[in-house]
């Protein structure tokens, strides 16, 4: 992907999901004329899980974490809504369409644009290249979603955790000169990520780490080459 085809966010990366720069800038001026802003702080609800929304949304500012509940009550986690993605807008399109994400600041502080589906439909009726940006958009959420489907199936935890991290490292990761990606996320995410317990979860990162593979830092995982190296030995 190119750097035109994804946004930048604040954290240096650029968000693979359907972001308001696959609108026209008439589209966009459309939506911040029509929306309201508001203001979130860390850990504040932006989405109930099972919940129909009333309005879609774009993440103006911060970060905010996607996780889905299982039957046993247990959090999973499916990644992050970055900053210029647009989130809710397909649950609109199917009046009654509820929420399968459960969304929470995962920044100090979040600013987000809310759009009706009023102002969404006005606006595609309105401006045709913005017809246009929704279906790419949908496109890109529909590939998300079969990317973590793929991620989810049974296999042994350090397998499962290895698909994670290249999954998580292409979405959101920040790639460096040498090679290596760094990953703004904390273990416990990576737990979530997964499906296991932080100590499981700990101590296969630990054993990546001794093997040249990973470097640990608060609320950050650095993915050396090598870990990139091995991938392509086992598809080879």
């Amino acid at each position: 992907m190119s750097q035109s085809d994804a946004a930048l966010s604040p954290f240096g990366v650029k968000t693979q999901g359907p972001t308001i720069d696959d609108l026209p800038p008439v589209a966009r001026a459309f939506l911040t004329q029509h929306g309201s802003v508001r203001h979130y702080r860390r850990e504040e609800e932006v989405q109930r899980h099972r919940v129909a929304p009333t309005v879609a949304s774009w993440l103006l500012e911060g970060r905010i974490r996607s996780c889905v509940y299982l039957p046993d009550g247990l959090e999973q986690s499916h990644g992050w809504v970055m900053p210029g993605e647009l989130f809710g807008v397909f649950n609109l399109l199917l009046p009654g369409s509820v929420s399968r994400m459960h969304l929470l600041v995962d920044t100090d502080e979040a600013r987000i644009l809310h759009f009706s589906r009023e102002v969404l439909l006005e606006m595609m009726m309105t401006f045709p290249e913005a017809r246009v940006g929704i279906a790419m958009g949908l496109a890109r959420r529909i590939q998300q979603q079969h990317d973590v489907i793929d991620m989810s199936g049974a296999r042994p935890l350090l397998d499962k955790l290895r698909a994670v991290l290249v999954w998580w490292s292409n979405q959101y990761g920040l790639p460096a000169l040498d090679g290596s990606v760094e990953l703004w996320v904390s273990q416990a995410d990576l737990a979530n990520g997964v499906g296991a317990s932080r100590q499981r979860v700990h101590l296969e990162l630990s054993n990546l780490r001794d093997l040249g593979e990973l470097d640990l830092a608060y609320r950050k995982v650095i993915i050396r080459p090598r870990f990139f190296e091995k991938l392509r030995l086992f598809a080879d």
